[in-house]
């Protein structure tokens, strides 16, 4: 029997289905590619200002997928033509515009978000909580640390405990800013230095020096304190328990102590300042603020006569964020009065061009306020008459201590 057909014929059948497995191979390479493509490869976190939206980009072929995760939305926007930037819009008039590290998010004339890129450090922010937290329907006490994202890579740490069966154990506010290591935030309290280091979904506070610790039992009640490991959830804090203070803060100079709180409830805010340590009549007094929030205080002796001056910034709630001034002077530590700072909006003298946007500090003896400046034709979300900051100097007047400008400049 001759065996060359049957070897020609088995040889056929094998390099045919080597063939399509081969073919098969070379279909699946090409699948998989295609879809790769199609894949967003970059991701970029947001936050806005107020804190109030958190948006996660990620790119595609046409433009972006952007997530806001606050308020569990999805956009799919297209790249459009911009003067700056790179501009994205939806099909239902949803606009993202970033421009280097800023952005902002609105829809026709009205801006619903306005804030910054997140670096890596400030994907720390969320909530934390004690171990009480999770007992908290039996009636078990907690405490939890808020972290939201600040300014120039800082970020804000609130410190709130449970207030609805007793007076809240701890509350705590301050600015802590990056160090060497990426995992550690730093703050200063009566130049003593805080540690906030994150990980595995953990926030631990504790001091830099041991000797320092009784710093952490100052702001809080019964014996407790803030030092301790607190662990990150996701969901929204239990706000039926949560200490309803926004905003709290413990200032000393010269021997004099500020305690500046702000505490909103049944949609209404107030403002609560009192003193410590003046000779003769310590002040207490509560503001209304209805439709502003509280946003920082600072102390300093702007005058040099050896007693200090507070200065409370609030500012107010939707687009504009028109920001005020309350404004103290300490009387040769005896007693302390209220100081008249001149509103920007009435002001001939700086108000062109004015819509809000305001940030104060105090610079040497100088209060500083910087603002943008609007054209009349542009819009809430992009002001383009650059920058105006205006120097006050604090002066006696008839009736009382005032607020003046000293110097303005424009950039």
């Amino acid at each position: 029997m001759n065996k060359r057909p049957i070897v020609l014929l088995l040889s056929i059948i094998f390099l045919t289905i080597m063939s399509c497995k081969n073919s098969q191979k070379t279909d699946t390479t090409e699948t998989t590619t295609e879809q790769t493509d199609t894949i967003p490869t970059k991701k970029i976190t947001f936050i806005s200002a107020d804190n109030a939206y958190k948006f996660i980009l990620k790119n595609n072929k046409e433009g972006i997928i952007l997530e806001d995760v606050t308020h569990n939305k999805i956009y799919t926007m297209n790249h459009v033509p911009s003067g700056s930037g790179a501009k994205y819009e939806d099909t239902n008039g949803y606009i993202f515009w970033n421009k280097g590290n800023d952005f902002t998010f609105y829809k026709g004339d009205q801006t619903l978000a306005h804030g910054q890129l997140v670096n890596e450090p400030l994907l720390f922010i969320g909530n934390y909580v004690s171990e009480g937290y999770t007992k908290r329907s039996e009636g078990y006490d907690w405490v939890a640390v808020s972290v939201k994202q600040g300014n120039n890579n800082s970020i804000q740490i609130s410190i709130r405990s449970r207030a609805d069966k007793k007076k809240p154990t701890c509350t705590f506010d301050t600015k802590a800013y990056p160090t060497d290591n990426n995992n550690i935030f730093e703050s200063f309290q009566d130049g003593k230095k805080i540690l906030y280091t994150f990980s595995n979904d953990s926030i631990t506070i504790t001091t830099k020096n041991q000797e320092d610790e009784k710093t952490l039992y100052f702001f809080c009640s019964g014996g407790a304190t803030l030092a301790g490991t607190y662990t990150k959830i996701q969901e929204p804090l239990d706000t039926q328990q949560i200490d309803l203070t926004s905003f709290s803060k413990t200032l000393t100079l010269q021997k004099i102590g500020f305690n500046v709180t702000s505490v909103k409830k049944e949609e209404k805010n107030t403002l609560t300042i009192f003193t410590f340590g003046l000779e003769e009549v310590e002040f207490n007094e509560t503001f209304d603020i209805e439709g502003s929030q509280v946003i920082g205080a600072e102390v300093e002796d702007l005058n040099s006569d050896g007693s200090p001056e507070l200065f409370v910034y609030t500012q107010s709630d939707g687009s504009g964020s028109y920001g005020e001034v309350f404004a103290f002077s300490v009387n040769n530590k005896k007693s302390m009065s209220q100081v008249y700072f001149p509103p920007t909006a009435e002001n001939k003298a700086i108000n062109k061009g004015y819509m809000g946007h305001d940030q104060f500090s105090l610079v040497e003896t100088s209060l500083v306020q910087r603002f943008p400046i609007y054209k009349d034709t542009d819009t809430n979300s992009n002001p383009t008459g650059g920058t105006r900051q205006v120097s006050y100097k604090l002066v006696d007047g008839e009736a009382m201590r005032q607020l003046v400008i000293d110097k303005v400049t424009e950039f």
